[in-house]
């Protein structure tokens, strides 16, 4: 069963047609980013500045640059 939900969010992450990992981002608080993870639920950036975060996808801010 667990093996089973992996499979589901990575499915659900393969789906977002917004962002892919590699992709420059800008969030305005944190700045210039690279994203670094993606789920179903969450984005992972690695922002010059700010470091590494994870964020509520469809909730952050974030622009593709």
């Amino acid at each position: 069963p667990l093996k089973y939900a992996k499979k589901q969010v990575s499915e659900a992450a393969a789906k977002n047609d917004e962002f892919m990992v590699g992709d420059s981002v800008s969030h305005a608080k944190f700045g210039f980013g690279t994203v670094t993870e993606l789920s179903a639920k969450t984005i992972t950036v690695m922002f010059e500045e700010a470091g590494q975060k994870k964020l509520a996808l469809g909730m952050a801010p974030l622009k593709k640059v």
